[in-house]
């Protein structure tokens, strides 16, 4: 495992005349093979149709039917999607993702309406994650498990939250080991135990904004700071990124 090291020295003083230091190591990943950030785009880095990776694996996206660069996202830059068929292809890379996966992401939504908005998806038929925003307002989230000899199940968690347009949510959704959690800005909204490891099959296509194959489910609304781990984030992790806004 290749890892670059740092020190970090803090020092403490109980008053003006005594103080000690304490030195703590600080170890960061290097290659991708080892990072638990598999994918990061955070749409203010971006060029062209190309939505730029910042994590290790460069796992660049290409914009499909142009959605837009705004300058005023959450964190910095954005993506406006207006709705009509424009979303974000990251291709077929499975992201290391093994047993354990956390997705975090900011979305302001333009304008609701009755059918479902896919925010980021994983295969057509869920493989093995998806965030939709769904026609009650509500964000719908799936995860696909699959046991050994037996066939794949899709489980699904809904937030209690009905967002409201014109506004920035946080959402993220952690799994490991059976335990399915949904977030909405740092507080946990749904939860389920469910059976089977992540059904991580080669060949399907993730998509932000928009799910091509499925037909009418695209964004009309803002993303920003889209991420992919290969870890489960903790509450107080997702806390951490929600509080960085």
């Amino acid at each position: 495992m290749k890892f670059t090291t740092s020190v970090l020295t803090i020092i403490i003083c109980a008053t003006l005349m005594s103080c000690s230091r304490v030195s703590t190591t600080i170890k960061e990943w290097k290659n991708a093979s080892t990072t638990p950030l598999v994918g990061h785009w955070r749409f203010d880095d971006s060029k062209d149709v190309i939505a730029l990776d910042s994590s290790a694996l460069k796992n660049n996206g290409t914009l499909v039917g142009m959605p837009s660069w705004e300058t005023e996202g959450k964190l910095n830059g954005a993506l406006f999607f207006d709705g009509k068929k424009d979303y974000v292809t990251l291709g077929k890379d499975s992201f290391n993702l093994t047993s354990k996966l956390s997705v975090s992401l900011w979305v302001k939504v333009e304008k609701t309406n009755s059918d479902y908005q896919t925010l980021i998806q994983r295969g057509r038929y869920v493989y093995p994650f998806m965030v939709q925003l769904e026609g009650s307002n509500r964000i719908r989230t799936a995860v696909r498990t699959m046991q050994r000899g037996e066939s794949s199940d899709t489980h699904y968690l809904f937030s209690v939250t009905h967002l409201v347009e014109n506004r920035w949510y946080h959402v993220a959704i952690t799994y490991q080991n059976g335990e399915y959690i949904l977030y909405i800005d740092g507080k946990q909204e749904s939860k389920d135990v469910v059976n089977g490891e992540l059904a991580v099959e080669r060949n399907h296509t993730t998509t932000i904004g928009g799910q091509p194959a499925v037909g009418l489910s695209y964004l009309q609304g803002w993303l920003d700071d889209v991420r992919i781990y290969k870890i489960f984030l903790t509450p107080s992790q997702v806390q951490a990124i929600f509080k960085k806004r």
